[in-house]
């Protein structure tokens, strides 16, 4: 499309962010909005000996701070982006050798609106969607062997590409032989909702959830709560991270989307969680058999195992929410 687009506003941007079954939380996400601009991002750090958490952290921190300037002094999207990255980078590779680490890195996939354009660059397998009134657009590719596989059609499902490769990346910040972030510009002719997932997300999501749920929400900050919900409901192992932004008034329905239900199954530990359902009820019989033969004669309180269900803990995005911007950012967002 060629010419000048008309700016459209964005009405509001929000994040959601699930530790899920994970012992820790490894994701980080944040965004920082303003009159006709904004920025989205999401990391997903690696575990193990990748020091994850600080890792996408870190990377949040700065394209935030860097994202705040950029507001201020302006220039070309791109190379401000291509720029901050190549800085991460090397933050990350200089706390790598003054701590000794074996290895440090995160993936990071964000967004720049500003004059009806959307800058959007990533690297790694955390991804940005373009969702319309009846279409959604994936604005990214993973980096990734298992998706190498499946685009030559060596492997047939995500499952058996992994198998076969395992689930490494081959582009992330903090990589020694970083190359930079794949970076593309798209224009944004009508109302529409960017929506940024960690693989936690995605794995778990269809073309067609962000289509029904984004009609069916009644706000952003809804639409990414439902979201991470589903994914978790749908039994994500990880953590679980969505960001999204609305530009323009997108078009919802008159009647929400049906409330995602079952989530208080899904907050067991994963061992507890995986026992055959005989086996409560061998070891109720087991304690209920040991308390007659010994004569107790005070009364027994039998509940579900492991207790009382709780709801999933639910970690905000680390990097910056709607109550909490980065040190000397004011907080602009809508």
């Amino acid at each position: 499309m060629s010419g000048e687009l008309t700016p459209l506003p964005l009405v509001s941007a929000a994040s959601c962010s699930l530790q899920g079954r994970r012992s820790r939380q490894e994701d980080a996400a944040g965004y920082l909005v303003r009159d006709g601009w904004a920025f989205l991002i999401v990391a997903d750090g690696m575990g193990g000996v990748g020091h994850g958490d600080f890792a996408s952290q870190k990377a949040c921190d700065v394209f935030l701070r860097a994202a705040a300037r950029f507001a201020e002094k302006g220039g070309r999207e791109s190379q401000f982006l291509e720029n901050t990255a190549f800085l991460v980078n090397g933050l990350l590779l200089g706390e790598k050798r003054n701590h000794r680490w074996a290895d440090v890195g995160t993936t990071a996939a964000l967004v720049l609106y500003r004059q009806g354009k959307l800058t959007v660059a990533h690297a790694g397998d955390s991804r940005v969607y373009l969702v319309t009134r009846d279409d959604v657009q994936l604005l990214t590719r993973d980096h990734a062997p298992t998706h190498e596989l499946l685009e030559r059609g060596l492997a047939h499902s995500l499952s058996q590409a992994r198998q076969m490769v395992g689930t490494g990346v081959t582009c992330s910040l903090g990589d020694e032989g970083f190359s930079g972030m794949e970076v593309r510009e798209v224009e944004l002719p009508s109302p529409c909702l960017v929506i940024l997932t960690t693989d936690g997300a995605h794995e778990f999501l269809e073309p067609a959830d962000f289509l029904h749920q984004a009609a069916g929400s009644s706000s952003v900050a809804d639409l990414t709560r439902r979201l991470a919900r589903l994914a978790l409901e749908r039994g994500s192992q990880d953590n679980i991270t969505v960001v999204a932004g609305e530009i323009g008034e997108f078009p919802r329905g008159k009647v929400l989307a049906a409330p995602i239900t079952g989530l208080e199954t899904q907050t067991w530990p994963s061992a507890v969680r995986q026992w055959p359902r005989w086996f409560g009820g061998l070891a109720a019989g087991f304690v209920l058999g040991w308390a007659l033969s010994c004569g107790v004669q005070h009364r027994l309180n039998f509940g579900t195992l492991g207790g009382q269900a709780s709801t999933p803990k639910t970690t905000t995005a680390p990097a910056v929410t709607p109550n909490q911007q980065p040190p000397g950012i004011p907080d602009e967002s809508r």
